[in-house]
């Protein structure tokens, strides 16, 4: 029908049987437009080729993610090896600012001003540049997206009719924020290069692991100024400030027979005296002697606390993130199954800057707590390993906590250490998390398919944390630790009066490889709990399995 001609006495509009509509214009000709079949904005946007739709709704949030990756484990490490950059100090440094720091257990922010308070720059320069690179999703996925050119008011309520000609667009603003943060990242990344390359740590080998630091702990004088503290002290931080005042440094020493070792050592203080066979006295009467004592002068009477944990793995706090997830869960799925014309669907259909900003926020929190959970387990796993008994080596004291979720997963997964493993899946898949919180909020340039994958993503990722979370309240719990692992001297308090330190002397100079073979040659088990030390003092701390009486408490 649609060309032919028709003389009607004015133009006329005729709806069919069928939903299409008939128009004749005045001079007689007749279009045919038909009724759509579906939901407008599940038609494909024309005018946009699919590889424009990607970039302008994933690609720069998904580069965005996978750029904050590699500043982040870069902050893990210099936090964790800045006691050993310190100790390897020409002179030698205080115990406050050394063996007693606590970067890696903190969060970002406080471990950034504790940094800048202490004067290690590299360690809240690169917190800083992890901190700031967070910023560049929530950014970047409001800096590019499909823009209308033309029409009126473009919402998904007035549907695409009147959007206009779409097109690939960009936020001037949020791009030039972009743009700032890259430069900065760019000029303050190029000035730690060049920081790192002129630092020294002093160790051969990892020294994360209990074995890394036992090798490097064989020092007598050193052995004694930590046996003269409690047995059962509460904290990292009432340890630090026992140790308050005392030098520490990295390198080659005297040893008490005159002989020459290298590892770590106190350097005498105006509180200590040296007598002439090279025996260290503090003024106090409390001498350092060898490590074959049978008893140490005024050792205060073992006093038992309650054990310490971590905020992060606390119950409330995993209950409140749980709600968290849950809650932020059901959202997704109401906005997703409920059309309701509700403020809460006003806001998310406002077509403004700052609704796909506070989702990929929401992302970058997720993030954020889920990896400081996957980190407090990955480095108190060697711990829970010993607190089970008759651990073996690989699992337990040559078991340096991975940095990063990736490597964590593989390792646990192979070890079968299936808990461990899930959690890092769960900390890898927040990345994706983010990309899709990211395309939660419908727009009128939005590929419907698109949106119900992205739904559908983040409400089975979320769903995978709450499973962690109820298998993490679920898990059988293993006897707590006085003092938890947070910092060297805490790992050092635990070695001091154990029977198996003297086995890892002369390794301190060792590779990690040959450093490992030789212990997994020992062939030995070992364990966490109370024991009578070589100095006859009972303890809490790592040993062989024999010598380990009871589990700690």
């Amino acid at each position: 029908m649609e060309g032919q001609t028709f003389y009607t006495a004015s133009p006329t509009t005729a709806t069919l049987s069928d939903g299409d509509v008939v128009m004749v214009g005045s001079s007689g000709a007749l279009l045919i437009q038909q009724t759509p079949t579906e939901d407008p904005t599940k038609q494909p946007i024309t005018g946009v080729t699919p590889q424009d739709y990607v970039l302008g709704a994933f690609v720069p949030t998904f580069i965005a993610v996978l750029f904050s990756i590699p500043w982040h484990l870069l902050a893990s490490a210099i936090k964790e090896l800045e006691p050993f950059y310190q100790l390897h100090h020409a002179d030698s440094v205080l115990a406050e600012e050394s063996i007693a720091l606590n970067y890696r257990s903190t969060i970002n922010l406080i471990a950034i001003f504790n940094a800048i308070r202490k004067r290690h720059y590299l360690v809240w320069w690169s917190g800083l540049l992890s901190l700031i690179i967070l910023a560049l999703a929530p950014l970047a996925s409001e800096t590019v997206f499909i823009g209308f050119i033309g029409g009126g008011r473009c919402t998904v309520v007035s549907g695409r009719d009147g959007c206009g000609t779409p097109r690939l667009s960009v936020y001037p603003v949020a791009a030039r924020a972009v743009q700032g943060i890259l430069s900065f990242v760019a000029v303050m990344t190029f000035a730690l290069a060049i920081a790192i390359m002129r630092r020294k740590s002093g160790v051969c080998a990892n020294p994360l692991s209990i074995a890394g630091l036992a090798t490097l702990f064989q020092d007598q004088r050193l052995i004694e100024d930590f046996r003269r503290l409690s047995p059962y002290s509460a904290s990292s931080k009432d340890i630090g400030a026992a140790l308050r005042g005392h030098r520490y440094r990295i390198g080659t020493y005297n040893e008490t027979d005159g002989s020459l070792s290298y590892g770590m050592t106190i350097m005498p203080t105006d509180a200590m005296q040296v007598d002439a066979d090279r025996r260290t006295f503090s003024l106090d009467g409390k001498k350092y002697a060898s490590v074959a004592v049978n008893a140490v002068d005024e050792h205060p009477a073992p006093t038992r606390r309650k054990p310490s944990s971590s905020p992060w793995v606390h119950p409330a706090t995993v209950m409140i993130f749980a709600l968290f997830v849950c809650g932020l869960e059901a959202l997704v799925i109401y906005y997703n199954r409920v059309g309701a014309n509700t403020p809460f669907e006003r806001f998310m259909d406002s077509e403004t800057f700052g609704v796909s900003f506070l989702f990929t926020l929401i992302g970058v929190i997720l993030k954020m707590y889920w990896s400081l959970l996957d980190d407090e387990l990955r480095s108190m796993e060697p711990y829970r390993k010993l607190l089970q008994n008759d651990a073996k080596a690989t699992d337990s004291i040559l078991l340096a906590p991975h940095s990063n979720p990736f490597t964590g997963f593989f390792h646990s997964l192979s070890h079968g250490h299936l808990f461990n493993a899930y959690i890092s899946l769960v900390a890898i898949l927040c990345e994706p998390l983010i990309v899709a919180l990211a395309n939660i909020p419908f727009k009128p340039g939005t590929i419907f398919k698109a949106y119900q994958v992205a739904t559908w993503i983040t409400v089975a990722i979320l769903f995978m944390m709450l499973i962690g979370i109820i298998w993490m309240l679920c898990r059988k719990k293993t006897p707590g630790m006085i003092c938890r692992p947070e910092t060297i001297a805490s790992v050092l308090l635990s070695l001091c009066g154990c029977h198996m330190l003297g086995e890892f002397k002369g390794m301190a100079l060792m590779d990690r490889r040959r450093r490992d073979e030789i212990v997994k040659g020992w062939d030995k088990r070992y364990a966490m709990g109370v024991f009578i030390g070589v100095d006859g003092v009972e303890r809490e701390g790592v040993d062989e399995s024999m010598f380990v009486r009871t589990p700690a408490r």
